[in-house]
């Protein structure tokens, strides 16, 4: 059908064939190999193709049989080809050439092989090409490449259900099977296209445009279209770039490369300029069609349901549940159909295997009184709240008429067992402990009242494990609410815990050897005739939190002998009879957020601590002391040693002290075992009104911070408190005996308004009184730095630092304000074997009644004084230094007062840095005044 004769051209207005410089006749297509580079599209993978075309039989001009063949390396490294016999025809009067082919196609997809037969009818010419191809998968053309089946295992289908003593679970279970499967699709393409444009010698640009569908068993059909570009810069080489679009495979685009030696022309087929070139040169361009086989990939599911009724059996044991019923009005053997009517029937019969549970239906079961023993590994459930049990087939499963919202009722002790179960219970007794554990490990207490008036509501002893009680109401009416002895771990979370007007404590814990947690739980505790929560001898942890406690006898939080951490936070703590939170003998405290009001002894006072001490975010007012005018301080420290951080607390309108600290014994009296050394921060605290409000007050610091004998504080921080109004001192800090502060800071506080001095530093001042006023001590005050502080309105003096023994070295700097204070803005006090080394500089002074700054050494005490820089305002005298029987040295230099300076010595030893000039070198005028025998000596500097 395509050998078309050839007919001669004599008609001049015919076409004749285009010229070239030689005739198709003439011309020979030549066998060639090549290689290239097919992109990823509809179907398959991309892929490294080598190819060869070899003519088998050709008439130059007219006609050629070839063989053309394909060997393919796709992206995965997986082989195919196809092997193509072709015809191809040539019109010279239409310069067109008329062809088609048919061919064998494989393709190996790395997880099937499959064939295909391949036929199509192309037509080239100068400008237009027309294309048909058509595939046809052979053999296996859907093969199964992977399976796999997915159980769900069982899932719940119902609702649980009773028979006899077990409980059976209605299941379904579904099997899923995924099916992967490879289909070779069939189909046709059909493409036209055109020449675009020409460039050099033979290069050239087509574009064509097509349609094609495919179709495979399994897969939906799929009609797309598809639009490329071909570029031939040379014979030699030939490159594409295109775009498809379909339904099935989504949009590609498209990408070839390809080289071919020799090329696909003839030799000699060389046009003339202007003139169009014979088709025949086409003849021996590689056929047109989709190389590899089209694959799609199928994705389909089979599934199967399976329904049992499963018995529910225990995980932890592989054994069957087994329940015993007990109903209000039942009167047999404990099976569902037949159940118990008392509770003592259930718990007899129950076996401490691990599997059973005594479940009670109704509420009020008739008979619930007396006493019972719930025995070990048994679980005793009430219906009136949901009850759950984990069950190996369904995990945690819903037991039937459960939450129900009617408790089961019982009146006399519950005593559990080891390791079991209390759920759903109203709990009254009258004659013991409302639920008693005993010598065991572990006990889970759950959605339940207890209410007892003989005996504690809970009373444990002697547990090592863990007791654990959920949203758990226990109540103790004239008797606490928890007593435990020597137990190891205890958990609430939800419920309450309360004790109203008990005979002892509110709650007794002694003996804690693990780890103790009330913190989810409220605690109320009112009028304790004891304390209302006592912890004592406790090695493991206690946290305690979110509490009230009201009118106890003595402590509301009495805690002692404790070696580990200790956390007490969120308590409201009124009307304690002694002090609101009282230890002794304790490591690792933390007191935070609790509010502590009118506590008759102390706030917090805390003895014999060691370890980390932080108390912060605390509310403690009106400690009302006792009836002699003693205690009643917001917060005592004694014998206190470790790390102490007292933060951000409100301690306010207390009888006493807002803040007394004790470390070491400032007596000398106690020989120390070892050396006591503490850390101490107090910071952001708002300490005001202490001491003022109770004319029987005889003692009211805002901060009281005492060292003795072999006591060391490394660290002292006094910083950004409020310190006003307070009855004597706003700071006061003793030293005596032999006792050290490495580093004291006090910065960035106002003190204001207190009723003698607004710092005032003391060192030997108790001990210079027991030695009969022989010897002062040995203490030590180094790198002290008074600075950034706001010091007004104090009685006394602004800042007082007074030493009988010792040495001290002070720096008073950059203070915003020390003013119109009642006496001295800053005094220096040095007698007995005291000695202060002092730097005052840039300091703003004024207004104060008496001297700005005041300076004496007397009775052999020494001062070095380095005064510099300092603004000396409207002060009575702006500075006096005096010589009395001691020694004082003073570097006066750069001070501005409008008021005078006094020096003067008295029997002693003055020593002026420039003595020359020392009137010259301050603003205001500088008096020298000296005895006649004793003259002021001039120094180059102060030692």
């Amino acid at each position: 059908m395509f050998n078309l004769p050839l007919a001669a051209q004599t008609d001049e207005e015919e076409t004749d064939p285009p010229e070239t410089t030689g005739s198709a006749a003439d011309l020979k297509i030549s066998p060639r190999v090549g290689v290239g580079y097919n992109s990823s599209a509809a179907g398959h993978d991309g892929f490294g193709r080598f190819e060869g075309f070899v003519p088998l039989f050709q008439n130059p001009g007219k006609d050629l049989f070839f063989l053309e063949g394909r060997l393919l390396l796709d992206n995965g490294a997986h082989l195919g080809g196809n092997i193509l016999l072709g015809y191809r025809a040539f019109n010279p009067e239409l310069n067109r050439s008329f062809g088609g082919y048919v061919g064998y196609d494989n393709r190996d997809t790395g997880d099937s092989t499959f064939n295909q037969i391949g036929v199509g009818l192309e037509s080239l010419g100068e400008i237009w090409d027309f294309r048909l191809n058509g595939y046809l998968p052979v053999g296996d053309t859907r093969q199964l490449v992977a399976s796999n089946t997915f159980d769900s295992g069982f899932q719940q289908a119902g609702t649980p259900f009773f028979q006899g003593n077990s409980l059976f679970l209605p299941a379904e279970r579904i099997f899923q099977t995924t099916n992967i499967q490879e289909a070779a699709m069939g189909g046709l393409d059909l493409e036209v296209g055109a020449k675009l444009a020409e460039f050099g010698d033979d290069g050239e640009v087509r574009g064509y445009g097509g349609v094609y569908y495919y179709d495979a068993s399994g897969s939906p059909s799929t009609v797309g279209g598809k639009l490329r570009v071909e570029v031939r810069p040379t014979d030699y080489l030939n490159l594409g770039l295109g775009v498809q679009h379909d339904d099935l495979f989504g949009t590609n685009i498209l990408f070839t490369v390809g080289g071919t030696f020799p090329g696909t022309r003839p030799q000699g087929a060389n046009r003339e300029q202007d003139e169009p070139e014979s088709v025949w040169t086409r003849m021996g361009e590689s056929v047109s069609r989709t190389a590899s086989i089209v694959v799609d990939q199928q994705v389909d599911f089979e599934s199967f349901t399976q329904q049992s009724d499963l018995l529910a059996t225990n995980p932890d044991t592989d054994q069957p549940w087994t329940f015993v019923h007990v109903t209000e009005g039942g009167a047999s053997d404990g099976t569902f159909e037949s159940p118990f009517g008392i509770l003592q029937e259930g718990v007899g019969v129950a076996q401490s295997d691990g599997n059973h549970i005594v479940y009670v239906r109704s509420g009020a079961a008739s008979g619930n009184t007396g006493s019972i023993t719930v025995p070990a590994q048994v679980q005793l459930l009430s219906a009136g709240v949901l009850q759950e049990v984990n069950t190996q087939e369904l995990g945690l499963v819903a037991l039937p008429f459960s939450n129900s919202g009617q408790l089961t009722n019982f009146s006399g002790t519950i005593t559990m067992e080891d390791q079991s179960v209390l759920s759903g219970f109203n709990v009254t007794s009258t004659d013991g402990p409302g639920i008693a554990a005993r010598d065991l490990s572990f006990v889970t207490i759950r959605d339940s009242n207890v209410v007892s008036s003989n005996e504690a509501a809970l009373s444990l002893e002697n547990t090592t494990g863990t007791v654990n009680l959920t949203n758990t109401n226990l109540t103790g009416n004239g008797v606490p609410v928890l007593v435990g002895t020597n137990i190891n771990g205890l958990t609430s979370t939800g419920g309450s815990l309360t004790s109203n007007n008990s005979a002892t404590n509110g709650i007794t814990l002694d003996g804690i050897n693990g780890a103790v947690e009330i913190s989810n739980t409220p605690i109320t505790i009112t009028n304790p005739q004891t304390n209302g929560i006592s912890a004592t001898n406790v090695t493991g942890s206690l946290t305690l939190a979110n509490g009230k406690i009201s009118n106890s006898q003595a402590d509301a939080i009495f805690l002692e002998n404790s070696t580990v951490a200790i956390a007490i936070s969120g308590f409201e703590i009124t009307d304690a009879g002694n002090s609101g939170i009282s230890g002794m003998n304790l490591a690792d405290v933390t007191l935070e957020n609790n509010q502590i009001m009118r506590s008759q002894i102390r706030g917090i006072d805390l003895q014999q601590v060691e370890g980390t001490l932080q108390i912060t975010n605390n509310t403690i007012t009106d400690t009302t002391g006792t009836p002699d005018g003693s205690f009643g301080q917001g917060i005592e420290l004694s014998d206190v040693a470790g790390t102490i951080s007292i933060t951000d607390n409100q301690i306010t309108d207390n009888f006493a002290s807002g803040i007394g600290i004790v470390v070491g014994d400032p007596t000398g009296m106690v020989p120390a075992a070892t050396t006591s050394t503490a850390d101490i921060t107090i910071s952001g605290n708002q300490i005001q009104n202490n001491g003022v409000n109770d004319p029987n007050s005889t003692a009211g610091l805002g901060i009281g911070i005492v060292l003795g004998e072999d006591a060391i504080i490394n660290s002292l921080d006094i910083s950004n408190n409020t310190i006003a109004n307070n009855l004597t001192d706003g700071v006061f800090i003793g030293l005596e005996n032999d006792a050290i502060v490495n580093s004291l800071d006090i910065s960035n506080n106002t003190i204001t308004n207190n009723l003698t001095d607004g710092i005032f530093i003391a060192q030997g001042a108790l001990t210079f009184i027991l030695s009969n006023l022989t010897d002062g001590g040995t203490s030590q005050l180094n790198n002290a730095t008074i600075s950034n502080n706001t010091i007004e309105n104090n009685l006394e003096q602004g800042v007082d630092i007074t030493s009988f023994g010792g040495t001290t070295n002070v720096v008073i700097e950059d203070n915003l304000s020390i003013s119109q204070n009642g006496q001295q803005g800053i005094e220096i006090f040095a007698s007995g074997t005291g000695q202060i080394t002092a730097a005052i500089n840039n300091n703003i002074i004024s207004q104060n009644t008496q001297q700005g700054i005041n300076l004496e050494a007397l009775l052999l005490g020494e001062i070095d004084a380095d005064v510099q820089l300092n603004t000396l305002t409207d002060n009575l005298i702006g500075l006096t230094g005096e010589a009395g029987l001691g020694r004082l040295c003073v570097n006066l230099n750069g001070n501005n007062s409008n008021t005078d300076y006094l020096l003067f010595n008295d029997v002693g030893i003055l020593e002026i840095v420039d003595l020359a000039n020392v009137d010259a070198n301050n603003t205001g005028t500088v008096n020298v005044v000296t005895t006649p025998l004793i003259l002021p000596t001039d120094v180059a500097a102060c030692p």
